[in-house]
């Protein structure tokens, strides 16, 4: 289908789109909130709609409560890409870097800052995502801010963009040292 197509080419793997239950239709894919709720990205053009108002978090209906950290993603493709990486916890916020100005999404994020020890930000490295991290910490009332890492791409812009330019041996070792107090399997 055009939606596989578009994923491989964005060397995000198959099992990734499918454990999150992202479908393609035509010229688009639809991601699945467990809210009930679906974002539509276009495949050609950086296009975006959803079915109604997103109260949820992307995949958070698969968070496991026993893993000490949670990776929280800025958008869809980037989340994809993390599980493509076998990270675990793999969450996206609806709305990019404008989802924090949402009451309810910054509840559900304070919530889920209680029930884990570590959240690796995974935000874009431009201008809206430097915001978007100053403002997660603003909005945090959690007291200890050692409990958050922001992921670097290694000049990239974003994860997927990484991904789909190193070499396997130089994602390899990004994550060792990323993740290097926190097993990823």
């Amino acid at each position: 289908s055009e939606a596989e197509k578009y994923f491989l080419r964005r060397k995000i793997p198959l099992f990734a789109a499918y454990s999150a239950g992202v479908r393609g239709g035509g010229d688009f894919v639809s991601f699945p909130y467990p809210d009930g709720g679906l974002k539509f990205r276009s495949i050609d053009k950086k296009s975006f709609w959803c079915s109604a108002k997103l109260k949820s978090l992307f995949n958070s209906d698969k968070l496991d409560y026993t893993c000490p950290y949670f990776c929280l993603f800025e958008g869809e493709i980037d989340c994809l890409t993390g599980m493509g990486l076998k990270l675990k916890n793999c969450v996206s916020v609806p709305n990019g870097c404008r989802s924090l100005s949402d009451d309810i999404i910054v509840s559900i994020l304070n919530d889920l800052l209680k029930k884990f020890v570590k959240v690796f930000l995974f935000f874009d490295e431009d201008l809206q995502g430097w915001g978007m991290y100053i403002d997660f910490l603003k909005m945090a009332t959690v007291s200890s801010f050692s409990q958050f890492q922001l992921v670097s791409y290694m000049g990239y812009k974003d994860l997927n963009e990484m991904v789909k330019n190193e070499k396997q041996a130089i994602i390899s070792d990004w994550l060792s040292c990323t993740f290097r107090d926190h097993h990823l399997s």
